[in-house]
């Protein structure tokens, strides 16, 4: 058997969805740690008013999702690498199915 057959794929599979969700979330908060950095280094350009309003929330998002986000995404990543094979072993009668 290779490497892309049997039950090791099927887990694979299983934790599809969950491992979109985690990837979206961590280029979501790289996105926005771009947009931090940048928004730091204008910051210490010395701007004000609006802009300066501007650049605190970008700062502010970026805390806000790493903070908020982030955690319950490695969560995610932890049971992705666990890898528990439950689903893949639920046979077809189960669904009520004939």
């Amino acid at each position: 058997m290779n490497r892309f057959e049997g039950e090791a794929v099927l887990r694979a599979y299983a934790y599809a969805c969950p491992f979109l969700e985690a990837t979206g979330d961590v280029i979501m908060a790289w996105m926005l740690l771009w947009r931090a950095a940048i928004a730091e280094k204008k910051r210490e350009k010395g701007i004000e008013g609006k802009e300066a309003d501007f650049y605190e929330g970008q700062l502010r998002s970026a805390e806000f999702f790493i903070n908020g986000f982030l955690p319950v995404t490695m969560g995610k990543m932890a049971s992705i690498m666990d890898l528990c094979s439950a689903a893949i072993r639920i046979s077809d009668s189960s669904f009520g199915g004939r």
